[in-house]
């Protein structure tokens, strides 16, 4: 906030002059500009350090290659969408000034006159159609629901469970808040919980919520041989968007026929507080190429970098980037921070607290760098923190992935990825039987997982490093992968020409594990699994498909986990345990300096985002 005082002091940008040969070259050529924003500009200034602009959009729409925009500090509420490409020579830049903190939100402030409802419950009407989200001094507050949540603990949150009598037509709870519930919507994750959906109560009857579409699936599932999304007992589910659920401090409701908004105010916190997200992103950089972005936070709204090419986002943050919207079975839709394109370089970014993932990643050559990726996909709908699904080239590096309501890193249809020195944790907090990474019917192309620990994830049958039936060409090696609620590595068949070794698999539901569809031949045949440590049960396939399985060790995983440069253990697993042939008992000598991710007399090394 500026003092109505005065203005802050504006720090001048300073061009570097380099001295080459008999000229004089500068960092930026004398035909390029730089432009200055500030919260106290106006877009009819001349956009210099002492007449600087309002907008930054003011800037982006003079900016020609070359060009920088020194953004000062304060609230920008606008979609910054830039007028023109820049070059490899010379890019177009956006930066925060020096040392002052600059936020883009996707929020306008709630204009209008509050007047009592009831039972603590303030209203007002609004010019708006719809309402995504509501935030309140930088909070978010939650829509009306039931179980009541906490904001503050967005994958934690309590769900009712479904009783005897749910069915493809509707749901039966017995312990339903009072009230007038119909119109309000269920989310409801069905049957196995691998994914959830949402419908409209279109009717009650007694204990029954009818449904306004029923959820019989559009074809048989010929892979199970069953309905795995058919809704029966104890599936979990919340209730929401109804004023007869709002009960409970910072939660909201918005009546589309009347355009009011409802809200019981939280302690501490006035109504004039109050902003309603109205844009969905951020930075548009659609097609556009040779763009930085740097230093500059986000809330409320994301990235988009569809088309992009060589685009660099640097030591920026996103926080509730994407929004609670309708969900489906298997059709949950990409809303914000989305990669598309080539060869772009996100680096040194956090991305926190998104309603589904925290990035996507599709497009070709595309770099994540020592990245913070937490608190994602609270709506636990069948989507990852990081979706670098059908990418080609992608490289995930030196990132810290943690919490999630699924998968924390899922690559279907990825080609030849690359994911190196990652600390995956805490995911599939809302779902059930998936993987911290996983992938599905994906010919990896000499993808490569390497130098991570996955660990802690134990949401239900939580694998660590997943690659599901039809998967090949994965080079798994020296990742520690330790308290997983179900296998440390699934190999599901078929699983071809996959190598897994030099990782250490201890203390998880089982060590390694396998699982064929109804009715398929089980093959793991090409695939070898060698010179690993592991602590618990190992599942491969038997006999003539079987993988190569050799110089692995069991071990007790007592005192080697979590790993840590004072907890040298891990490096000396060496003098005990047995190590054989699946199916055949035939014991093989251990190459005992060279088993488990860290070998003896090689240096330790840590994962997840360094501190540069």
């Amino acid at each position: 906030m500026v003092p109505s005082t005065g203005r802050p002091k504006l720090q001048r940008l300073i061009i570097t002059v380099l001295i080459c040969g008999s000229g004089i070259v500068l960092a930026n050529p004398c035909h390029s500009k730089t432009y200055h924003v500030a919260s106290f500009g106006n877009d009819a200034n001349l956009g210099s350090v002492d007449s600087p602009y309002r907008t930054i959009q003011r800037a982006a729409s003079l900016m020609q290659p070359g060009d920088i925009c020194t953004i000062h500090g304060g609230t920008y509420r606008e979609t910054v969408v830039p007028r023109t490409s820049g070059t490899r020579e010379q890019p177009i830049q956006f930066a925060a000034a020096k040392g002052e903190k600059v936020l883009v939100s996707g929020t306008d402030v709630v204009a209008g006159e509050w007047v009592e409802h009831q039972r603590g419950i303030i209203k007002t009407r609004i010019a708006h159609n719809k309402v995504a989200q509501v935030f309140a001094a930088g909070q978010l507050m939650l829509e009306a629901r039931w179980p009541n949540a906490d904001a503050k603990d967005l994958l934690g949150i309590k769900r009712g469970q479904t009783e005897p009598g749910t069915d493809y037509e509707g749901i039966v709870a017995s312990e339903l808040p009072s009230g007038d519930l119909l119109g309000a919507r269920i989310m409801l994750w069905p049957g196995r919980e691998w994914d959830n959906t949402c419908r409209v109560v279109a009717r009650v009857a007694g204990e029954k919520l009818i449904f306004n579409q029923d959820l019989h699936p559009e074809k048989e599932d010929t892979l199970h041989g069953f309905d795995p999304f058919k809704p029966t007992e104890n599936n979990p589910f919340v209730l929401y968007d109804s004023l007869a659920l709002l009960d409970s401090p910072g939660e909201w409701f918005f009546d589309e026929e009347t355009q009011t908004l409802y809200w019981q105010p939280v302690p501490g916190i006035e109504p004039k507080d109050l902003e309603l997200r109205v844009r969905i992103h951020g930075f548009q950089l659609n097609g556009l190429s040779n763009i930085m972005i740097q230093g500059i936070d986000l809330i409320g709204c994301g990235f988009d970098l569809r088309g992009a090419t060589r685009c660099v986002i640097r030591e920026c943050a996103t926080r509730f980037s994407d929004y609670p919207t309708e969900l489906d079975i298997y059709q949950n839709p990409d809303l914000t921070n989305i990669v598309t394109g080539s060869d772009n370089l996100l680096e040194r970014c956090t991305f926190a607290y998104a309603a589904l993932s925290g990035l996507t990643i599709r497009g070709v050559n595309n770099t994540i760098t020592d990245c913070l990726i937490q608190t994602c996909n609270y709506l636990g709908a069948h989507k990852a923190s990081l979706d670098a699904a059908n990418s080609q080239g992608l490289s995930i590096q030196h990132c810290t992935i943690q919490g999630s309501g699924r998968e924390l890193i899922h690559f279907k249809q990825a080609k030849r990825l690359s994911i190196l020195y990652c600390d995956v944790s805490d995911g599939n907090r809302l779902s059930n039987d998936t993987g911290a990474m996983k992938c599905w019917g994906t010919d990896g192309e000499g993808s490569v997982i390497a130098y991570n620990w996955v660990h802690d994830n134990k949401g239900q049958n939580t694998v660590g490093i997943y690659l599901d039936n039809y998967s090949k060409n994965f080079t798994v090696h020296h990742n520690v992968v330790w308290n997983n609620s179900g296998a440390g590595i699934r190999l599901n068949s078929p699983s071809n020409d996959n190598l897994i070794y030099n990782n250490t698999v201890l203390d998880n539901g089982k060590s390694f594990a396998v699982f064929t569809y109804r009715g398929k031949i089980p093959d793991q045949s090409g695939t070898k699994v060698f010179n690993n440590v592991y602590s618990d049960e190992l599942q491969f396939i038997e006999g003539d498909l079987a993988p190569a399985i050799y110089d692995n060790w069991l071990v007790d995983p007592d005192g080697h986990v979590p790993p840590s440069a004072s907890n040298m253990m891990i490096e000396e697993i060496s003098d005990s345990g047995s190590t054989g042939t699946i199916g055949t008992g035939k014991l093989v000598p251990a190459k005992r300096t060279a088993i488990g991710a860290y070998e003896i007399g090689k240096g330790f090394w840590k994962p997840g985002r360094r501190n540069l």
